[in-house]
């Protein structure tokens, strides 16, 4: 392979890396990752294929080991206003609680 055709590979794939967390982050939304016996609750952004049923981030996922630098660097920058014991201020279209059907 010539040395063109190696950075095109290594483009398209980390192009190909950023497009599939996009896409998975489009159904995302905020989940609670930690909660305290004094009641402070610590939420976080997840992608939609990160969380099981319940709403809890699956962190043994082969995914999110995949995604984790992409998801880490979201958290810190783009998603990062969900910690409180008020929960986020910016909820997901489609929050956890209505995927699982616990809201009407």
């Amino acid at each position: 392979m010539t040395p063109k055709g190696a950075i095109i590979a290594v483009s398209v794939m980390i192009v190909g890396y950023l497009i599939g967390y996009t896409v998975l982050s489009l159904g995302g939304s905020y989940t609670v990752i930690e909660q305290s016996l004094s009641g402070r609750t610590t939420w976080a952004w997840a992608p939609r294929a990160f969380t099981d049923a319940s709403g809890h981030i699956r962190l043994r996922s082969a995914l999110v080991r995949f995604y984790y630098p992409l998801w880490r660097l979201d958290n810190l920058c783009w998603h990062d206003d969900g910690t409180g014991t008020s929960g986020p201020r910016h909820k997901a279209i489609r929050a956890n609680e209505e995927r699982i059907g616990l809201t009407d």
